[in-house]
């Protein structure tokens, strides 16, 4: 359980801070749940592409208040 609980932060950490540099940070926390976890990497690629939609969905609202596409 605490391996778990590690992961999901340490995840979460890599994935907070090359979010603000407007990467993924997959290079980088995708070998992390691989190993940490020992999971099969389809698993792991899913819980990226899962992460990906979580970056993405706030952008959609960012972009479209920037440009003034939502009244």
């Amino acid at each position: 359980m605490i391996e778990i609980i590690t992961t999901v932060a340490l995840v979460f950490i890599i994935f907070l801070v090359f979010s603000m540099f407007g990467k993924g940070g997959g290079e980088l926390y995708l070998p992390v749940i691989l190993t940490l976890l020992s999971i099969t990497f389809y698993v792991a690629a899913g819980v990226s592409l899962f992460l990906i939609l979580l970056q993405s969905i706030p952008m959609i609202f960012i972009y479209s208040y920037k440009h003034k596409l939502v009244d």
